[in-house]
């Protein structure tokens, strides 16, 4: 009798979950991101996650796209201030020749909510990179790298990549 009431249970919550799923706003031809955050360790010897907040990338202009650094210490977080962040977007592979966009602002941080700031432009959709160099305070690079570009060009390592970098698929 306790499996039977068990496994009602286990089906009861199942169809709430599906309901809540058919009921929620998400558009299926907007894509999610391919990872959400990533992790990564410090120049500092500190542990660090970035990670976006409620994001669903578009072709064109998407404004106000939010993330959050912490510093990750144990199973603890704690938010990291007033760092700053450098925001490098590319389609990456032979095809795109790693081709980036105008209009990109990096993420600031922003003391009301406690979350970086950030405008990505997309040129078209598909599978883009999105290439960070995180500074601390007083301006020394703690993480990430740039991408191999020759200055004022376009002609970049068509596979190349920070070592900080979250994936996207952005949709036509």
């Amino acid at each position: 009798m306790k499996k039977l009431i068990s496994l009602l249970a286990i089906a009861l919550f199942v169809m709430t979950s599906c309901e809540k799923v058919e009921e929620s706003n998400f558009d299926d031809n907007q894509l999610k991101a391919i990872n959400t955050s990533i992790d990564f360790d410090g120049k500092d010897n500190m542990k660090y996650r970035l990670s976006f907040i409620d994001y669903k990338p578009f072709n064109g202009l998407n404004k106000d796209v939010k993330f959050k650094l912490v510093k990750v210490e144990d199973t603890k977080e704690f938010t990291v201030k007033d760092y700053i962040i450098k925001m490098d977007p590319r389609m990456a592979g032979e095809e795109m020749g790693n081709h980036s966009s105008e209009g990109n602002i990096d993420p600031k941080y922003n003391k009301v909510d406690g979350l970086y700031h950030a405008t990505i432009s997309y040129s078209m959709g598909g599978n883009w990179t999105l290439n960070f160099i995180i500074k601390n305070n007083k301006n020394k690079i703690i993480a990430g790298s740039s991408v191999n570009c020759i200055h004022g060009s376009e002609v970049c390592d068509v596979n190349s990549k920070s070592t900080v970098a979250l994936e996207v698929d952005v949709p036509n």
